[in-house]
C-alpha cells in the first residue's frame, strides 16, 4: 500500500470483490464524474440557480461516499447545511473552492496509489 494515500483504496478493492486494476477503471469514472459535476457546480452558482446547486452537491456527496472519499463527502456536507440554511454566494464560492481543493487533492493521491501498483488512471 502507498502509504501517502489517505484513502483505504486496497480494503475498498477488497470488499467489492475486484482486482485492483477493475478498481482503478471505477476510480477512473468517479475521477471524471466529480469532475463535470463541480463543473455543472461553478455554473450554477454563477446564474444563482441554488436548488440545482443543491441537486449537484448531493451527488458529488453520494457519489463521495460511496467511494469512500471521506474528506470530499464531509465537505458535501458542509455546503449541504450551508444551502439548507441559507447563505451568500460569497461564502458558497468559499464552500466549493475548497470542494475544488479537496477533489484535486484527493485525484492525485488516488492516481499516486494506482500508479505505485503499476496502474494508470485515466482522466
Amino acid at each position: 500500500m502507498n502509504p501517502s494515500c489517505r484513502y483505504d483504496l486496497k480494503s475498498f478493492s477488497d470488499e467489492l470483490g475486484l482486482p485492483l486494476k477493475d478498481t482503478a477503471d471505477l476510480f477512473s469514472e468517479f475521477i471524471t464524474e466529480i469532475k463535470d459535476e463541480l463543473s455543472k457546480a461553478e455554473n450554477v452558482l454563477t446564474n444563482n440557480n441554488l436548488e440545482e446547486l443543491q441537486r449537484i452537491n448531493h451527488n458529488i456527496k453520494g457519489i463521495s461516499a460511496n467511494f469512500k472519499i471521506l474528506d470530499l463527502y464531509e465537505q458535501t456536507c458542509k455546503i449541504s447545511k450551508v444551502l439548507k440554511s441559507g447563505c451568500d454566494n460569497l461564502s458558497l464560492q468559499s464552500l466549493l473552492n475548497n470542494l475544488f481543493i479537496i477533489y484535486e487533492n484527493a485525484v492525485q493521491e488516488i492516481t499516486a496509489f494506482f500508479a505505485y501498483q503499476g496502474i494508470e488512471i485515466k482522466q
